[in-house]
């Protein structure tokens, strides 16, 4: 049986969007997309997104579907952006009422 989480990632700096990323964040920012582009393609992430907004309001999510609580964190911690610092990010169950395709 899988349970679904849900992550919401956060930039650290505010502004990073608005001013653009260093080299060293663009790295980390590539090497995070790979990440949840690897895990979509298994099925482990169900949608990935962000807002549109470039302000301190900015922020993402991930939805995982997985077999446990311990699993969906260590994807979380796991992931590029969150292990190097880059954004904050915090863990909520989740629950998927409607989805199309």
């Amino acid at each position: 049986m899988t349970d679904e989480y849900l992550y919401r990632i956060t930039p650290k700096r505010g502004d990073m969007l608005a001013t653009g990323l260093s080299q060293d964040e663009k790295r980390i920012a590539n090497a995070h997309f790979e990440y949840l582009k690897t895990l979509n393609e298994t099925g482990v992430v169900r949608f990935a997104g962000r807002t549109a907004n470039d302000d301190a309001m900015d922020f993402g999510v991930v939805v995982l579907r997985v077999h446990s609580l311990q699993e969906a964190k260590d994807i979380m911690q796991g992931d590029p952006a969150v292990k190097f610092d880059l954004m904050t990010a915090e863990l909520f169950p989740f629950r998927t009422v409607f989805h199309s395709m």
